[in-house]
Formats: structure tokens, sequence, C-alpha cells
């Protein structure tokens, strides 16, 4: 512990003095850049994350690849939305604890305001007869304005090479949920606690994508996986491959900060383009150490065990074309979850009938259950030993490779 004191007061000192330097050139007239700018992002990060010393895991992957499930499964109930198309809105960060329970923490009025009068730079000067400071979406002239100003656009504004807009994404979900979000907004701070009856009402939230846009935080605190520790930070992402070009920066910006990734990947599928897309990213921002990859195998979609086997080699194949020595791991997160629930019931069941009847199908299917159960138990002692055992070299050396190349 000495050594790592030694070593970390060592960074803090490196760290501070490169800040002093990053905001010194970007204050001189010729020397600011985008590129100095995400080198004193970085520094701020590192200084932070050093302070706190807490581990943060990022469970991500493509849409439906079944991280939300993952997630549930990890602590040991339904507790994050998980379902059929574009479910998770936001990022939820869960923390091992003692009572189960939700913090919902909102943006204020002038941050919500701020964000829209910045994003109304789609509409042209030309286009409007408001500032960009002088928006707000409390008044009724104003949300109608907008309104029919968004039903104006065309394609060729609605739409940023490939991908929708951003800036006209957030103006329409700040409008669509206006109405509801209202109540739990304030020129303060606001802040909703649930606790653990009432647990599922933060689902609504980080499910929708417009009461989410009104939320500035969602965090968690579950009863946690044995050996895992209280100083652990697990969040929950959204999809990659999300059409929402907003959820990929809000993924890059806390993967910033992330010591450990577990990808997801569904044996449905695959590796598929958008994965390929994603993990070419995050090689670019220096992310492809400590990544886990969990083929997650949905029982229902395989003839037996070898044709899993079959898609495990192959995906094993296509990631190595990409990283050197990938760590991938097998098994069926959503098994895994339908037992822990059925075993959790008491009286009635956990589980719904037609999710019953399909656990009672798959525990038929005993060879893919030992080898889920097989994969499952090196994931977890293998994620449990980096959180733990080697927690103290897991935050030197992701800080250390998260200074910019």
């Amino acid at each position: 512990m000495a050594t790592y004191d030694h070593i970390k007061n060592e960074l803090l000192d490196v760290n501070k003095s490169l800040r002093q330097a990053l905001r010194t050139a970007l204050s001189t007239d010729g020397l600011g850049s985008p590129s100095l700018e995400v080198w004193l992002k970085t520094t701020n990060h590192i200084q932070r994350q050093l302070a706190e010393e807490t581990i943060r895991v990022a469970i991500v992957g493509s849409i439906k690849s079944g991280k939300s499930t993952l997630t549930n499964f990890l602590f040991n109930g339904d507790h994050v939305k998980r379902g059929a198309g574009v479910v998770t809105s936001i990022i939820t960060k869960i923390r091992p604890g003692n009572e189960n329970k939700a913090r919902l923490e909102f943006k204020t009025w002038d941050e919500i305001n701020a964000e829209i009068n910045q994003a109304l730079i789609l509409f042209g000067s030309a286009e409007s007869d408001l500032t960009r400071e002088d928006f707000d979406i409390n008044r009724d002239d104003d949300r109608i304005w907008l309104q029919d100003a968004l039903s104006n656009l065309g394609a060729e504004q609605l739409i940023s090479g490939s991908t929708r807009d951003p800036n006209s994404v957030l103006l329409m979900e700040y409008l669509k949920g206006y109405e509801r979000a209202k109540t739990f907004v304030s020129y303060d701070r606001a802040t909703r606690i649930l606790e653990s009856d009432e647990l599922d009402e933060q689902k609504k939230f980080v499910s929708d994508e417009s009461l989410a846009v009104y939320l500035k935080d969602v965090s968690l605190e579950l009863r946690g996986p044995e050996g895992f520790g209280e100083n652990l930070e697990v969040a929950d992402c959204q999809g990659s491959d999300s059409p929402n070009p907003l959820h990929l920066a809000m993924i890059q910006d806390h993967l910033i900060q992330t010591h450990l990734i577990v990808y997801v990947i569904s044996s449905r599928t695959g590796l598929r383009q958008a994965d390929i897309r994603f993990l070419t990213l995050m090689k670019k921002m220096g992310l492809n150490e400590n990544i886990f990859f969990v083929l997650n195998c949905d029982f229902s979609e395989h003839e037996d065990l070898a044709d899993i086997q079959r898609m495990v080699s192959r995906t094993e194949d296509e990631l190595t074309m990409m990283l050197p020595a990938p760590k991938l791991l097998a098994f069926s997160a959503l098994f895994n979850l339908f037992r822990s629930l059925d075993s959790k019931s008491t009286g009635g069941n956990g589980l719904s009938r037609k999710d019953q009847l399909r656990l009672d199908q798959w525990r038929e299917e005993t060879d893919m259950v030992t080898f889920s159960d097989q994969g499952t138990k090196t994931f977890l002692e293998e994620v449990t030993q980096k959180v733990s055992v080697d927690r103290l070299n897991l935050l030197i050396t992701t800080n250390v490779e998260r200074y910019p190349k």
C-alpha cells in the first residue's frame, strides 16, 4: 500500500503540472487547439479518479446484445430496464450497497435552457429572431415557435452525415418530455430518491428518451456480487449503435473514466459491423486494454452445444483480427438471471409464465447449461480478481494509459 500511495502521489504531481501547462497554453493566443482541450479533459478525469480510488466498470455493446440482462444478473435481480428495442436511454451507474435504492438527479432549468440555446445553431442566425441566450422552454410561445421550426426542417438538416443531427434530436426530445418532466425539474438542483419498494420507477426515466434527456445522472445502490467490494461502480450503457447520436457521445465520455470494460456480444449475431466500428473507435481512444468480451448465449437460437462452440470460435477469430489475445468468455446471462429470479421467488413465482416455460426448457439442455455455468464461473472469478485483488494495479495502469498518445 505504501508503494501504491507513493506512485499515486507522484502521478498526481505530474498530472497537476501538466494541467497547469495546458491551461496556460489554452489561454495563450495562437496556442489553443482541440487536441490540447482533449488532454486537459483527460487530466481532469485522472485527477478525480486517483483521488476517489473508485474502480469503474462499463458494460457496453450493441443494441440487444444483453448488456442490461448481464447487469441484472450481476446484481441478482430485475433492477434495470430490459426488453425489446432501444431500451437504455441514459447510462445507469450502480454501486454495491446494503440496501436497494435509486437516485435520480435532474438538470436545472438553467442547464436545460443553456443546452437548448446552444442547439439552436441548427437553424442558423437567419431562421429566428431569438438569440441563443433568449430561449426559455418554460415559455409557451418559445415552445410553440420551436415546434413549428422543427417541423419545417428538411432532411438535409435532420440528417448529419449518415446519422440524425444531434441538435435536432436534443430539441425534439426536450419538447416531447416537457409536460411530464416539468414537475421534477427546478431552478435549483433537484434529486429524487427511490427506496426499495419504488425502485422500478427509475425504469420509466431510463427507457424513455424524452424523460432521460432531463436527467443529469442516474445511480442505483444494489446488493452486489460477492467479492466485488464497495468502492466500485458498474455502468449499464446504451447501445453503441443506437440511432440517437447523443448516446454514443455519452458512452465515449464515460469510457474515458472507466478502468475495466465488459463488452457484450450476442450469440444470435456474433460480431457485427456495428461492433467493429465501435471497437475501432475504442482502439483509437486507447481503450483496448482491460476488456472482457462476453459472448452472451441465447439457448433458443442454437440447436446444440456444438453450434454455440462454433460461434465462440468464429467470434474469437474475428476479435483476434482486431485486438491481440482478446479474452472471450461465453455464457447465458438471461438463463442466469431467470434461474436467480426463480430461486428467489417465495409463494408466487418471480417469473412470468412465458419466462418460466423458457427456463424449464433450457434446464433440459444440460450440456449447454454446464457450458454456460463454467463460463459464468470463470467470468465472475476473473472480474472479481481484477476489481478487488488487482484493484491498485488497475487504478494505476489505466490512468497512465489514458494519457492521449
